[in-house]
């Protein structure tokens, strides 16, 4: 598998983070100074370097509550499900609306959300979960332990057809033993279902099953209601998404913000023209070619968040070329150039990376320049496996999408 690392900006509304996949056009996000000071004080500043890492710089100032953000969005979204709605723009803005049983911190270690405590019982075959006590759904109803199993049998039910529901395959039980107290039990002993609670799809997100009875699986998108820190107000599709501030959130002091505008702009200059005229207060999925002028402006900050994202071509070994380790160490080893990608196709906004974890992620091994570019290597190693100029390697595919592509090795001349 090839791969680059790309630094991942992560953001918060002020309370309750969500992260920016920086595949694509997106590399990071970028604020602007003259906006930030006439709408939303230094506790934005604050909660953006927590979640990067670099709260040191600014560790003297406190958050002060209050104030409006106003976001450059790049798309708009196709609803708020949080167990069904695709893309990443919704997968950001469920984040805010929603909460899991847990979640992770700015060091990506595993912490409480709904759930104020657990158990890990029978080495990993039992997770006895303790909810905190109070939380209320958006719709006013009570968050408890049979809203969780209720959230559980919706997101495996075939009919439903969840995009988390393979996550829960080990699942053989989930019991609710008192109002605030729900036993997970497993097949076998399992370490993985915390992270996928904590950070798939922003985690096992609990949605009211009472709005999911009056509105059902059709329209219960266009109606969120989750127990997070903020809560739909408005949606004018392609034009804004508006969350206000949740009132009862169970987080003391959260949200620090009072509403936040997520203004629809899908071209990338004009977010930047946008945030530079001070028209917005932060720039989301800035176009790479802009970052380096960005980041002299004195007026903006271009937040570079840790290296947890990876851009990666895998090869389907199931195909009888691929197969071969030798095709495979050529096409996706030797064969490929990881720095002149860096450079040129990136424009130096990220890092070249042969290991498959990410530097800023857990569980990263630096495997070094495993495979450092050598054409001569990979042209030896093809020509062992039957490939040279007369017979190159050639493949076509038909993706999910139905789009064609082509694989072709080319031989250049020494």
């Amino acid at each position: 598998m090839a791969g680059i690392r790309s630094g991942t900006a992560g953001f918060t509304f002020l309370g309750e983070k969500v992260w920016l996949h920086t595949c694509g056009e997106g590399q990071m996000g970028v604020k602007g100074g003259r906006a930030m000071k006439r709408h939303i004080t230094w506790s934005m500043l604050i909660a953006l370097l927590i979640v990067l890492g670099l709260v040191g710089v600014a560790a003297a100032q406190q958050p002060r509550s209050g104030g409006t953000l106003r976001v450059a969005w790049e798309a708009d979204i196709s609803g708020l499900d949080p167990h069904l709605s695709f893309g990443m723009q919704a997968r950001l803005v469920v984040g805010n609306l929603f909460n899991s049983l847990v979640t992770i911190d700015a060091e990506l270690n595993i912490v409480p959300d709904l759930a104020a405590s657990w158990e890990i019982l029978e080495n990993g075959k039992v997770y006895v979960f303790h909810l905190h006590k109070g939380v209320k759904f958006h719709d006013g109803t009570d968050f408890d332990a049979e809203a969780v199993r209720w959230n559980y049998e919706r997101v495996v039910n075939p009919e439903e057809k969840t995009l988390d529901a393979p996550y829960y395959n080990s699942v053989e039980a989930v019991e609710v033993l008192d109002a605030y107290t729900v036993r997970f039990t497993f097949k076998h002993p399992t370490r993985t279902v915390l992270p996928v609670m904590a950070a798939d799809r922003v985690g096992f997100l609990q949605m009211s099953p009472a709005a999911y009875k009056q509105w059902g699986r059709e329209e219960v998108r266009l109606h969120p209601v989750g127990t997070g820190p903020f809560k739909l107000a408005r949606w004018e599709q392609n034009q804004v998404i508006v969350l206000e501030k949740n009132p009862h959130y169970f987080k003391p002091g959260l949200p620090y913000l009072d509403r936040v505008e997520l203004r629809i702009m899908k071209d990338g200059v004009t977010r930047v023209t946008a945030l530079r005229a001070g028209e917005v207060d932060f720039g989301n999925m800035v176009p790479r070619e802009h970052v380096e002028r960005l980041s002299h402006d004195p007026q903006l900050y271009v937040l570079r968040g840790k290296d947890t994202q990876r851009i990666t071509t895998a090869l389907n070994q199931k195909q009888p070329i691929f197969k071969d380790v030798r095709v495979r160490r050529a096409v996706l080893g030797y064969g490929i150039d990881r720095h002149a990608i860096v450079k040129t196709a990136l424009l130096g906004q990220a890092q070249p990376l042969w290991s498959p974890v990410p530097p800023g992620s857990r569980g990263h091994m630096d495997f070094g320049e495993q495979f450092p570019y050598d054409p001569e290597k990979a042209r030896a190693l093809l020509k062992e496996a039957g490939y040279d100029a007369q017979h190159p390697l050639v493949k076509g595919y038909e993706n999910l999408h139905g789009y064609k592509l082509r694989f072709e090795t080319t031989w250049l001349d020494k």
